[in-house]
């Protein structure tokens, strides 16, 4: 490996740090202006984004303004990121990050084929999408059966849910395929070998999906100017414990690892956008009609988590998308100038 594509490889992993050190910096301002604007506007006819994100502010705990600082200071540092990478679209100089090649070029420099990160089919998504969703659909029938889950039942906050997971789903999709599968698997494979780079860029999906809190997290005092660095703290502490591992880290690995296998094996970010966005959406879906019954027994709290991304048994639903996508897309074929 040569000393550039050794500082690409760490510089996605600085990035991930600055990024959770600035949010953890900023999260005490935010949560404090979030919950003065709830206070402020509470009784009151207001601008209606203004009173839609005082409603968001005065319900929500901690963890939710930790998450959205994270988010703010990945798009902050995002541009300072890629100009640090020196990428770009083409052109002379350094090739982008998702304009790479395969072994044998490359950081090798021995001529390998180009593999260009293309525009793609849009089939491609809605393929991926019913294949997630027709997955997440079989796996929660199963659970419900089994015991793991119970059934709400179909309502008007269903139909509700169905038209507010739509748009976020696919935004949460898109955001997180250009950044994992477009920018940093993209770096990865410039940097090492499609399997180890689908790797590096699955653990790197995994890690973050861990640190995001969950709901309901309990701090100390959440006004506190270091309660950013708390919860972070508890995050990367939680990631010490072996059940979280096998049941929550290692089926994200997995699923990041499907999702590289996509962009990599179609040269195109359709295929893992509409996977991604299916899953989000269709396990969103069944938690607005089902509920996660209390596994008392730890063993089982690994087997089947809160919702159907964690746990070992939704792990088995994940390799059998890898499988699908292994016979419905073409392996990876000589690239003839499409970009």
């Amino acid at each position: 490996m040569r000393n550039e594509a050794i500082r690409d490889f760490v510089k996605v992993w600085l990035y991930l740090a600055a990024t959770l050190a600035l949010g953890a910096v900023v999260t005490p301002w935010v949560y404090n202006i979030g919950k003065a604007l709830a206070e402020v506007t509470a009784g009151k006819q207001t601008n209606g984004v203004v009173e839609w994100l005082a409603v968001w502010c005065r319900k929500e705990g901690v963890e939710w303004f930790f998450k959205w600082s994270w988010i703010g200071s990945a798009v902050v540092l995002f541009p300072v990121w890629v100009m640090w990478l020196k990428v770009g679209p083409g052109g002379g100089g350094r090739r982008a990050p998702w304009s790479v090649r395969l072994p044998g070029g490359g950081a090798r420099g021995d001529g390998g084929q180009e593999l260009v990160l293309r525009r793609g089919d849009f089939r491609d998504g809605l393929k991926g999408a019913a294949v997630t969703m027709a997955l997440v659909v079989l796996l929660g029938i199963a659970l419900i059966q089994a015991g793991a889950f119970g059934w709400r039942g179909v309502g008007a906050s269903a139909f509700s849910s169905l038209w507010k997971l739509l748009p976020v789903s696919l935004a949460m999709a898109v955001l997180q395929e250009v950044l994992f599968r477009g920018f940093a698997l993209g770096v990865f494979l410039r940097t090492m070998r499609p399997g180890a780079a689908i790797l590096a860029a699955a653990l790197l999906y995994a890690v973050v999906g861990c640190l995001v809190p969950s709901p309901g997290l309990l701090v100390g005092n959440p006004e506190g100017s270091q309660v950013g660095f708390e919860v972070l703290a508890g995050q990367i502490v939680r990631l010490s414990d072996p059940w979280i591992i096998v049941g929550v880290l290692l089926p994200w690995l997995a699923f990041g690892g499907v999702l590289g296998f996509a962009r990599w094996r179609t040269r195109s970010l359709w295929l893992p956008v509409g996977l991604h966005a299916g899953w989000l959406f269709a396990n969103g879906m069944f938690l607005a009609v089902a509920l996660p019954l209390n596994q008392p027994d730890p063993i089982a709290r690994v087997l089947v988590g809160a919702t159907l991304r964690d746990g070992l048994i939704p792990l088995l639903a994940v390799a059998l998308a890898g499988i699908v996508l292994h016979f419905m897309t073409p392996a990876a074929e000589p690239d003839h100038g499409e970009g």
